[in-house]
């Protein structure tokens, strides 16, 4: 059986290495980015206190100001840290996030994703295929994903110890050994540690990728998909004004949540502490007066929404604050070297014959 698993994990990883450590670095980067938007710059998200924070309809009006003319704001995100800037995001085709002092309404900067992020999301999406349904693309990812999970299950069966006292002895990496001893530990040990995380990831991401495995894996949860998925929000229309969005704020108790996402017609309140990292209580209000008209708590919330709130924090590493960012940025910086030290190990097998037979 372990004899028939290597060969399966040997010829599975040969052709699909590159294209695995090419999703699993890409990944990895995307996780961190904005953690390295925050703490690249600080002086884009914290602000000095000082009184009140200004109204959010003239807070949106100078945003707009900065912005190219017919440009939309798609919403407003608070923290109930007074330190802590407004962070704006404006609607396609601009697509960015302008952070604002609340209580001087000085407009700090702006984040645009980079050309590096851009590429970086395109390949792990869709390996740069420019296509617009990128059907190629996303095939090539996704079989790929297929792949890396037999293996990464195969390297477990063929990894695990015949007997407990073995374990420990299992997963040390042994220095002073010798080169190839070593680059084998770094292979199979770091990939042991990593191995549940990156079955997560792997596994949530090929729910986004097949409907034919999404409705099961949603099943298996006990969670009926909806006939029709709730439409994204709207956006609010330039001459309808923000007033409404601040009225509607100030009827939230914000020291309750992690943060207040204000858009038209509803403001999203995330819930703090770990595990589902979309988990927000939901306030809608009339978009005109601001009068909050029902409140959806994410306990009654639909059982769809919650596991799907759940996929993404699993594959995102979104599921215990930057803890869990930095574990599954480290998991994929691990999943990306994975094939490498396979690689190297292949070719040490191969290649020493061959030059034994060359001396004789």
């Amino acid at each position: 059986m372990k004899q028939f698993l290597r060969k399966v994990h040997l010829w599975l990883s040969v052709p699909f290495g590159v294209f695995i450590t090419l999703i699993c670095l890409t990944g990895g980067l995307l996780i961190i980015e904005k953690d390295l938007i925050r703490r690249g710059d600080s002086s884009l998200v914290y602000v000095e206190p000082e009184g009140e924070p200004m109204e959010m309809s003239l807070l949106c009006s100078k945003v707009l100001e900065t912005q190219p003319e017919g440009a939309k704001i798609s919403g407003v995100t608070i923290y109930p840290d007074p330190s802590k800037s407004y962070e704006v995001a404006i609607a396609p085709p601009y697509r960015k996030f302008v952070f604002i002092d609340p209580y001087r309404g000085e407009v700090l900067g702006a984040y645009e994703r980079s050309a590096f992020f851009t590429t970086a999301s395109l390949i792990h999406r869709r390996m740069l295929d420019g296509t617009k349904e990128a059907v190629v693309g996303k095939q090539v990812v996704g079989v790929t994903v297929w792949a890396f999970v037999f293996i990464l299950i195969s390297g477990i069966v063929l990894w695990w110890p015949s007997r407990w006292s073995r374990l420990g002895r299992s997963l040390k990496i042994r220095f002073g050994r010798g080169r190839k001893v070593l680059w084998y530990d770094l292979h199979v040990v770091l990939g042991v540690f990593a191995t549940l995380i990156l079955l997560g990831s792997a596994v949530t991401g090929l729910i986004w990728t097949y409907d034919w495995f999404e409705k099961p894996m949603y099943k298996l949860f006990g969670a009926s998909q909806p006939s029709e998925k709730p439409p994204h929000a709207s956006i609010q229309e330039i001459g309808e004004g923000y007033v409404a969005w601040g009225v509607a704020v100030k009827q939230i108790p914000l020291e309750k949540y992690a943060s207040l996402r204000v858009q038209k017609g509803v403001v999203k309140a995330s819930l703090s502490g770990w595990g589902n990292a979309r988990a927000t209580d939901d306030y809608r209000f009339d978009p005109i007066s601001g009068e909050l008209l029902e409140v959806t708590k994410y306990a009654d919330k639909e059982r769809y929404e919650k596991v799907s709130g759940w996929i993404s924090s699993v594959h995102l590493g979104r599921w215990g604050g930057s803890f869990s960012r930095l574990l599954t940025f480290l998991a994929m910086l691990i999943g990306a070297s994975l094939p490498i030290t396979g690689y190297y190990l292949w070719w040490k097998r191969i290649y020493r014959p061959r030059k034994k037979r060359e001396l004789c």
